[in-house]
């Protein structure tokens, strides 16, 4: 239950972050290049390609001989009420699927029971190894997020060195992209990502994103209850987005 509960904070906390232009270049950085015609030729996405530099940077050349990093950004088919979209990067060794890793971006979401976390590392070999990720603001940087590491679903099925090492580097490209533009490269803040055009469904999506999580920033849905027990939750709502807005990760 706790992890139920660090997990709904956690993606509280990115959903009341993540603004249209941030969730927008984010999506650019995660989509497959429209040149890519030939779909047997990998070409990385801007995520991929900064996982894939990274890894080498601290691991070596021969860490991404033979490593595909697949990044996607989906509408889930299993759930409709509210609508469910997610990030997935995945880790592909000597033709093997080792894991992926899932951020789901609608906060509703959170109020489904879901034992791998909203934000997870699994790996593909076996439904039991699984490692929960969670967000929390940032200690050296006031009103900022941080991904971090959680705990392991299901002990002692930890999800195995590798996929431990490939998921550690690209948490911190995520992590690199949730800064402000003074303080990396990489910040969604820049706006690198241009030469990527968003298909009309994908922005439909992004919309429907922002609509679904207006219950995160102030004015949104649970702002307008008139119950009392309505106004007291809509209040914490609206102070933790007043804390996130105030912030230079906006």
């Amino acid at each position: 239950m706790a992890s139920i509960q660090v997990g709904m904070r956690s993606q509280q906390k990115l959903c009341a972050h993540m603004r249209r232009p941030l969730l927008e270049e984010l999506v650019r950085r995660v989509t497959m290049p429209l040149y890519n015609t030939n779909k047997t030729k990998y070409i990385p996405s801007q995520l991929g390609n900064n996982c894939i530099n990274l890894i080498e940077e601290r691991y070596g050349s021969q860490k991404i001989e033979h490593l595909i990093i697949n990044t996607v950004f989906k509408k889930s088919n299993k759930y409709s009420d509210p609508s469910d979209y997610y990030i997935v990067i995945a880790f592909i060794a000597r033709g093997v699927a080792l894991g992926h890793i899932t951020f789901h971006l609608v906060y509703d979401n959170c109020q489904r029971v879901n034992t791998n976390s909203l934000f997870h590392i699994k790996n593909n070999q076996s439904s039991k190894r699984v490692r929960r990720l969670y967000i929390k603001e940032d200690a050296d940087l006031a009103n900022c997020i941080v991904i971090y590491f959680g705990d392991i679903v299901m002990r002692p099925h930890n999800i195995g060195d590798e996929l431990y090492e490939l998921s550690e580097c690209a948490v911190d490209v995520m992590n690199f992209y949730l800064k402000s533009r003074q303080q990396h490269q990489f910040s969604l803040e820049n706006h690198r990502a241009d030469n990527i055009e968003l298909s009309s469904q994908t922005q439909s999506y992004i919309a429907d994103i922002i609509k679904l999580n207006a219950r995160c920033f102030r004015g949104g849905t649970r702002r307008r209850r008139s119950s009392r027990r309505g106004t007291r939750r809509s209040r914490k709502i609206r102070n933790t987005t007043v804390r996130v807005r105030g912030g230079l990760c906006i």
